[in-house]
């Protein structure tokens, strides 16, 4: 069993009743709740999704989607991360994080904070950067502390 897989496991299990580690990699990590979710059961359409692989660890792919912050420093962090950048059909933005690179999340997370710095198009990001940024910082203070171990 993955010391990782298990950590993510603990910290990201939102169904408390599921006791035992999954088979699967893969682990939703942008800190939604019952409030996220519409009564038909899908996520708002204010909501910047965030999935990590571990099937390839010690690497660590991450996948951000939906309603994902976008500006011009995130743009500039794109290259900089070996990160891709999708725009259609839907706006997704992959790259991996190795042992060590876990500052590619801290970064990520002050690009998407300084969108809201200035003026922007989509309202939603007054409330959706912060929350990324958030949910960014926590995955790579776990991903440290994994490293670190």
């Amino acid at each position: 069993m993955s010391a990782l897989k298990q950590a993510l496991f603990d910290r990201y299990n939102r169904d408390r009743r599921r006791k035992t580690l999954p088979s699967h990699s893969v682990f939703c990590v942008d800190d939604r709740n019952e409030r996220d979710i519409a009564s038909d059961g899908s996520l708002y359409g204010y909501f910047c999704e965030i999935f990590v692989d571990v099937a390839n660890e010690p690497i660590v792919e991450v996948r951000m989607s939906g309603n994902l912050p976008i500006g011009p420093e995130v743009k500039a962090w794109v290259p900089k991360a070996n990160a891709v950048l999708t725009e259609n059909p839907r706006r997704t933005l992959e790259f991996s994080v190795g042992p060590g690179e876990e500052r590619k999340l801290i970064e990520l997370a002050a690009a998407i904070e300084m969108i809201i710095t200035r003026r922007y198009d989509t309202p939603s990001f007054k409330y959706v950067c912060p929350r990324t940024a958030k949910s960014l910082r926590l995955l790579a203070e776990l991903l440290q502390s994994q490293n670190q171990t």
